[in-house]
Parts: structure tokens; C-alpha cells; sequence
């Protein structure tokens, strides 16, 4: 039991030690996610017809916290065992794990590494499995720690498939029994293993950002500052009017002033591969006070608003036409929830991803000498009608250090959702 403790307390300090890593900063371009929340499920511990639920929680963009939590009290059909006797077969037990997890992207995105506690109490034999558990019964508990590394891929804004393995140590103290429900003990043991201490297919779902439900508060507080008055301009005031004939001077037509048709556009941009509506990634809150600002004065006199979803050329052409009309959606989504009151019956708004927008690179790359003979090279690359091999030639054709340059300093401006609003206004 001293090894154990010592043990435990070794893991402990390293999950501290994880604790405080929330202090790494991520790059740039990964927005914070601290304060969101998961729930997932294991499906392979399913398998053991074992109830089992997880929670996860986010510390910092790359720091997360996870805690999962089983507990089987089936009873399985009895059977006779190897010796005649009733074998009352069981695997009742509950299992707590709590895991500490550095993410080499993002949280919830990727890879990360973790470490992770593991305590537990046991009740199982009389399984026709080979070896042990078919002929005796185990009664005890457990303790554990481990370190594990696991991969998470996206199915959608939400929701996570994800696969872990891990490996330590575990510490049994347990009574060997014979098997059935009064079987006799036979001895009492501890034992220190090094063995497997998780494995998983889990599927995950993120509960919305709250600094996104702060957000949507914040920008509707303007709602309660700003009436119907404020809105669409001061009503006129009541005139007295005068008796016929009283005034002998003809009314003279007054100067009716022409409408315009303006036309605004706000740009929203993302991390690469991210769908997600970050209010405070990059320049985006700026424009979004431009956008409050508009609709603040001219939300009666919108006549259409276009919400358009683009993506840089990672990736698949597919996958990257889903991720524009996912960042399209979100962008329209947020602008209904927000201002939808004002805006309603304003117009109609066009929602729509247009995919990669290979123009616009190709725009910005003849426009920067340091990448060479750029339009000889798009020349080459568009003799390829299939948009994925158009852009494996062009890559080929820039070398891997130029691409490396093209995807830093090109590629974020194309990760964007253009929001255009025409509006009538008075022309000078």
C-alpha cells in the first residue's frame, strides 16, 4: 500500500503540473476556449453492458479537465461451472477516472496527451471467459494512474468522435472466492500491475460556447437603450393647423429628396478548419460594431442582407464547400438572434457557401513578388478541371517552402464570411 501511495502522489503532481500549463498560450490563430463544456459516452464500454458518462471541461485553448464515471449492477442468467456449482455470474462494479489533457491544437480538436487517476470497487467471476474469471470470483478494489493520448475528429459544429489508449499502473487489493452467490474465500492478495488502464470510441457533444451567450447579451443590451423612436427617427410634431383661407400665400412644393442605394460589407474571419462564430477572433469585434452600428441607424431602410461562407484550399473541395456553408449558417444565425426583431421584414437574406475561394488567392499570390513566376505557375496548376488536384499541382509547383509561406500569409484572409447589406439612405 506505501507504493501505492507513493505512486498516486507522483500522478497527482503531474496533474498539477497539467493544471498549470493552462498558462501556455496557444498560437495566434486558436481562439481561447476555456469555459466549455462536454458530455460524452463510451462506446466500447458499452460493450460490457456498462452505463457509463463523461464530462469535460475546458480550462484554456489547449488545457482540458475530464472526469468519466461507470457503473454495471447487472446480474447476469446463471450457469454451472467447471466444478458443478452454480457459477452466478457478475461483473458488478463502479469506475471514477478523472483525466488532465494537454491538446497539441486545440480543446476538442486533434490530438492530445493526458494523465490519468483511476479508483474503483469490483464484484466479478463465474464469466465464461478464458482464464480466471471463470472459475473463481474477485472482490476488492482498485486504484490506478496512467498516461494515454487520444484523437478527436469533427462530425459537426457540436458533436465529436473520439479514440483514446492509455497505460500504467494499477493496484489491486481483492479476496479470491469461489464461485456462486455465498462462494467460500479462499485467500487475500494485492497486487501491483502494469497493464492497459484505458481504451475508448467515444462520442462527445459540446454544449455551446458561454462567451458566445455573453456575446448575443452584450449586443442585445443596445436593445434596451435604443426604442422604436431611436430607430426610425424622431416622429414629427404635432402642427396647429390653420383656419381656411387664413394664409393668402400658396404653399410651395417642397424639394423631395432622392433615395440612394448603399451597400455595406463586414467580414468575419476564423481559424483554419473552424466553423465556429468567434466574436473575438482577429478584427472581429471591430466588425461587428460596425455591423451594430448600421442596424442601429438604418434597420427600417435594410433592403436585402447576403451572408457568404469562404474557406482557404486545405483540405477536400467537399469538405471545404460543408465548412463555408457551416460558417455562412452560424454568421446568419447570430445576426437573426441578435437583431432579428429589427431586421425581419426588412428583406430577405441570402445564406450560402461559395467553398474555397481559389480567385482570391490566386489574386493576393500574383500580387506578391516574393513567391516568383506565380501566374506561370497558376497557368499550369488550372490546366486541372478537378479543384483537389488543381490545388496538389500548385503545391508541387511552389515547393514546399513557398506553400508553407502561402498558407501563413495568404490563406487567413480567404477563411472568412462576407456579410453585404444594402440599405436605401438620402442621396447629398
Amino acid at each position: 500500500m506505501q507504493n501505492a501511495r507513493g505512486l498516486i502522489r507522483t500522478f497527482v503532481s503531474l496533474i498539477l503540473i497539467c493544471i498549470g500549463s493552462g498558462i501556455i498560450k496557444a498560437s495566434p490563430d486558436v481562439p481561447d476556449s476555456s469555459g466549455r463544456f462536454a458530455v460524452s459516452s463510451n462506446a466500447l464500454y458499452w460493450l460490457t453492458a456498462t452505463p457509463n458518462v463523461g464530462a469535460e471541461w475546458a480550462a484554456s485553448a489547449r488545457v482540458s479537465f475530464a472526469a468519466s464515471f461507470g457503473y454495471n449492477a447487472l446480474n447476469l442468467p446463471s450457469s454451472f461451472g467447471v466444478r458443478g456449482g452454480a457459477s452466478n455470474p457478475k461483473l458488478r462494479h463502479w469506475l471514477l477516472t478523472q483525466e488532465s489533457r494537454l491538446w497539441m491544437r486545440r480543446v476538442f480538436e486533434g490530438s492530445y496527451f493526458g494523465l490519468h487517476l483511476m479508483g474503483g470497487k469490483y464484484n466479478v467471476g463465474g464469466l465464461r471467459f478464458p482464464g480466471i474469471l471463470r472459475d473463481y470470483r474477485y472482490q476488492g478494489y482498485l486504484l490506478g494512474a496512467g498516461v494515454s493520448y487520444g484523437y478527436e475528429w469533427r462530425l459537426a459544429d457540436n458533436w465529436r468522435i473520439g479514440a483514446s489508449i492509455g497505460a500504467g499502473w494499477v493496484y489491486l487489493n481483492y479476496s479470491k472466492n469461489n464461485c456462486g452467490s455465498c462462494g467460500t474465500r479462499l485467500s487475500h492478495r494485492a497486487r501491483n500491475l502494469a497493464t492497459i488502464t484505458k481504451a475508448s470510441i467515444s462520442f462527445t457533444y459540446i454544449f455551446p460556447s458561454s462567451s458566445r451567450t455573453k456575446d448575443l447579451k452584450d449586443l442585445k443590451d443596445f436593445k434596451a437603450l435604443k426604442d422604436s423612436e431611436d430607430l426610425n427617427g424622431p416622429k414629427d410634431p404635432v402642427l396647429p393647423q390653420e383656419e381656411p383661407g387664413a394664409s393668402e400665400v400658396p404653399a410651395v412644393a417642397e424639394e423631395i429628396a432622392q433615395p440612394c442605394i448603399l451597400k455595406e460589407t463586414f467580414v468575419i474571419g476564423y481559424p483554419v478548419d473552424d466553423s465556429r462564430f468567434h466574436p473575438d477572433f482577429g478584427s472581429n469585434r471591430a466588425e461587428l460594431s460596425r455591423l451594430d452600428s448600421l442596424i442601429s441607424a438604418a434597420a427600417s431602410r435594410i433592403l436585402t442582407i447576403t451572408v457568404s461562407g469562404y474557406a482557404s484550399p486545405e483540405h477536400t473541395y467537399a469538405h471545404n464547400l460543408t465548412l463555408s456553408s457551416n460558417r455562412a449558417a452560424g454568421v446568419a444565425e447570430y445576426i437573426l438572434e441578435v437583431y432579428g426583431s429589427f431586421i425581419g421584414s426588412s428583406g430577405p437574406m441570402e445564406v450560402g457557401g461559395r467553398g474555397e475561394d481559389w480567385a482570391g488567392m490566386c489574386r493576393d499570390l500574383i500580387s506578391n513578388p516574393s513567391f516568383g513566376d506565380s501566374e506561370t505557375m497558376l497557368r499550369e496548376a488550372e490546366r486541372y478541371s478537378d479543384p483537389d488536384r488543381r490545388e496538389g499541382a500548385l503545391r508541387r509547383l511552389l515547393g514546399e517552402e513557398k506553400y508553407s509561406r502561402l498558407k501563413a500569409l495568404i490563406y487567413p484572409r480567404l477563411r472568412r464570411t462576407v456579410i453585404e447589406i444594402t440599405y436605401e439612405d438620402t442621396c447629398n
